[in-house]
C-alpha cells in the first residue's frame, strides 16, 4: 500500500501538484469520472491508509493523467495480495475467526 501511495503522490506532483480540494472538485465536476473522492478520502489513498475501491482510484489516476491500464494491474495485485493474506490468516488454527469468550 505504501508504495502505491508514494507513485500516486509521485503522480500527482507530476500534474502540477493540485490540492486535495481542488482533485476532488475536478473528479466531482467531471462526468466520465466513474468514483467521487472527498478531500478526506483522498487524503487516506495518498497516505496509504487503506485500498481505495477501483472507481475511486481510477477516478483520481484520470484527474492526474495517469495510465489507467498501469494503475488497474497494480491495483488488482494488490487486492490479490489481501485475499491471500486473508486466506493465510483464516486457515492459521493459532488465529481462529472469532475470540471464544473467557469463562
Amino acid at each position: 500500500m505504501q508504495d502505491m501511495a508514494e507513485q500516486l503522490r509521485r503522480l500527482r506532483v507530476e500534474a502540477g501538484a493540485p490540492t486535495l480540494r481542488q482533485l476532488s472538485k475536478k473528479i466531482e465536476e467531471n462526468p466520465e469520472f466513474p468514483g467521487i473522492a472527498s478531500p478526506s478520502t483522498l487524503s487516506d489513498l495518498f497516505s496509504g491508509k487503506r485500498l481505495p475501491k477501483w472507481p475511486v482510484l481510477e477516478s483520481v489516476v484520470r484527474a492526474l493523467d495517469g495510465d489507467e491500464r498501469q494503475w488497474l494491474l497494480t491495483w488488482e495485485r494488490l487486492v490479490m495480495l489481501r485475499e491471500t493474506q486473508a486466506l493465510t490468516t483464516a486457515s492459521d488454527p493459532t488465529r481462529p475467526w472469532a475470540p471464544y469468550p473467557e469463562e
